[in-house]
């Protein structure tokens, strides 16, 4: 649970109702060491390795069989993959994830690397580790891309490039957590909470006072 006290308001409305909860934030709370530079760092990281995977497994399937460290969450269309390697806090920036950069540049163009992954991802979560050696959340990227863009005249099959970060609220695992947020997606938000938001947003416009 991403919350200094381990308990937010998904983890309170949960064991309150006794329903199942799940925490999503656009921001990321920082804790335990989990800032944004490491967390930004260590998601470029984990595309660079997870690209480079989904090339050695092109023409034989997709398959964890030989990957222990990813875990394929099947769903109506592509996977969605889990890395199990996570951001660790505990370690240095470039030590974070366990991988390296190599061959490839540091300033990783996003765009480019969600158009490849949308080709056989339906969303990819990466477990944020704080120092205290916690597994907090997961930051999930690559999902939504279904409804259409302000500046474009057609909706975008390419998931978001921005990463929301998903943590357990009640009942729930953090990976179920992650697949069910990526596969209720048609934006970067998960469409409940979305609906939510611009509900409360019209209220307020309609409580506005006239000028």
């Amino acid at each position: 649970i991403l919350h200094e006290r381990k308990a937010g308001i998904a983890c309170f409305l949960g064991v309150r109702t006794g329903i199942r909860t799940i925490g999503v934030g656009k921001t990321l709370y920082c804790q335990a060491g989990l800032e944004k530079e490491l967390v930004e760092r260590g998601i470029d990281e984990a595309l660079v390795d997870i690209l480079k995977w989904s090339r050695t497994q092109k023409g034989r399937g997709m398959s964890a069989d030989e990957t222990p460290d990813k875990n394929l969450l099947q769903g109506e269309g592509h996977p969605i993959i889990i890395d199990q390697i996570p951001i660790d806090a505990s370690k240095s920036s470039s030590e974070s994830t366990g991988k390296a950069f190599d061959d490839l540049d540091e300033r990783l163009d996003r765009d480019v690397a969600m158009k490849e992954l949308a080709e056989f991802s339906s969303g990819l979560g990466i477990k944020l580790k704080g120092n205290d050696g916690t597994v907090w959340a997961a930051a999930l990227l690559g999902h939504g891309g279904k409804i259409k863009s302000r500046s474009k005249s057609k909706s975008s099959t390419l998931g978001t490039k921005k990463p929301i970060f998903v943590s357990v609220g009640h009942l729930i695992s953090l990976e179920e957590a992650v697949k069910i947020c990526a596969e209720l997606s048609s934006a970067r938000i998960p469409e409940p909470v979305r609906q939510a938001d611009l509900s409360g947003r019209e209220l307020l416009r309609e409580q506005k006072p006239d000028n």
